[in-house]
């Protein structure tokens, strides 16, 4: 293969990436936190906990709004999915629960997507933080709530913290 063939297609691999990157990073004004868990391609255990841990920036308003996404696959055997969460900040510990509609009842996937992947997302209650002068941050852990020991079709969650 020719060398400049190679440096070319790094370049332009680099350049895609670069963009990409700025890409989703503009669509999201105002995220003070954004991070996904990719599960195991087997599936997610019922005993694992998808933990999410970060101090917010100075400067962090009391209100933080919350946002949770899922990407399902064709593999998920149900039309919903119960998770349960618990929530640590400084000052407290929250403990709460949804049941996620993924799909209509004649078996449609809700959400964006095509082919065999869908997104979905939840708005979870926002996090307020004391208004003294402390350190924002916060934990989260969450459990899917099905019977399952090894549930199949979630390939991975994210959870996004932003403030407008």
């Amino acid at each position: 293969m020719n060398p400049s063939f190679r440096k070319y297609s790094f370049l332009t691999l680099l350049i895609g990436i670069m963009a990409g990157l700025l890409i989703g990073t503009g669509c999201q004004q105002g995220s003070v936190f954004h991070k996904s868990v990719v599960l195991p391609a087997n599936g997610w255990d019922m005993n694992q906990k998808i933990r999410f841990s970060d101090t917010l920036p100075e400067g962090t308003p009391n209100v933080v709004h919350r946002v949770l996404t899922l990407r399902n696959n064709n593999a998920f055997p149900y039309q919903n999915l119960w998770i349960y969460f618990k929530t640590f900040t400084a000052d407290s510990v929250s403990v709460d629960s949804i049941n996620w509609q993924l799909a209509k009842q004649d078996g449609t996937w809700l959400g964006k997507g095509w082919g065999s992947l869908y997104t979905n997302t939840y708005n979870l209650p926002d996090l307020v933080f004391p208004k003294k002068d402390t350190l924002r941050w916060f934990r989260m852990e969450l459990m899917h709530g099905l019977r399952d020991s090894l549930l199949s079709g979630i390939s991975d969650v994210g959870l996004r913290l932003y403030t407008n």
